[in-house]
This record gives structure tokens, sequence and C-alpha cells, in this order.
């Protein structure tokens, strides 16, 4: 029998955001984040970002 991989109930909700990016603290309903597809953690743990912080951070 396999037993499949089951994710902890931390990473089942996204985090709430302030409605602030967490770099330079603009006020902004347009937020970005990374999303890894393969690591929930590294998506879980990524900072809410305004656009331009979010380009300057991940260049794209």
């Amino acid at each position: 029998m396999v037993r499949y991989y089951k994710m902890p109930k931390k990473y089942l909700r996204g985090r709430r955001h302030k409605g602030k990016c967490e770099q330079c603290g603009l006020k902004t309903n347009d937020l970005y984040s990374y999303v890894d597809e393969s690591n929930v953690a590294i998506t879980y743990h990524s900072p809410y970002l305004c656009e331009k912080c979010y380009r300057e951070k991940y260049g794209r």
C-alpha cells in the first residue's frame, strides 16, 4: 500500500496581506507574490510586494 504525502495544515491557506508592500511599505491593493509550483514552503513565505519591488527582486 502506498502512503501519500500529506501537506501540513499551515500551508493550506495563504497568508493574509495588510494592503501594503512588505518591502517599501507602499499602500496598494495590487500585490504580487512569488509562486513556486514544486515547493509550497517557498510560496507560503514569499513576501507580498508591489509591482516595482517584485520586478527588482525577481526580475520578471
